[in-house]
């Protein structure tokens, strides 16, 4: 599973760097995933809401791309391979 951090991700997200909801990288899990319910860490990304579905480790590349988006508040488009463990949380459309 590819996690592709488009333009997109970039122009879209909040101005607040540390919006852990609405940064390049939780933009990117929710379009590849399909759900809304996404938040993202220094080491990990949470699914759900007031329930959580599950929190997954991110490879440590794309923990390298979260700090230096946090610290230089710039961002380009990246890929990052994810393991299969993500799989289960994706929502399929009907």
């Amino acid at each position: 599973m590819i996690l592709r951090i488009a333009d997109a991700d970039i122009k879209g997200a909040s101005s607040n760097v540390c919006d852990s909801r609405d940064c390049p990288v939780a933009r990117a899990f929710k379009r590849l995933l399909n759900r809304d319910d996404i938040s993202v860490g220094v080491t990990g990304v949470t699914i759900g809401g007031d329930i959580i579905y599950g929190h997954m480790v991110i490879p440590t590349s794309l923990q390298k791309y979260i700090c230096e988006y946090i610290l230089e508040h710039t961002a380009k488009p990246a890929e990052f391979e994810l393991p299969d463990e993500f799989l289960p949380y994706q929502r399929i459309e009907d």
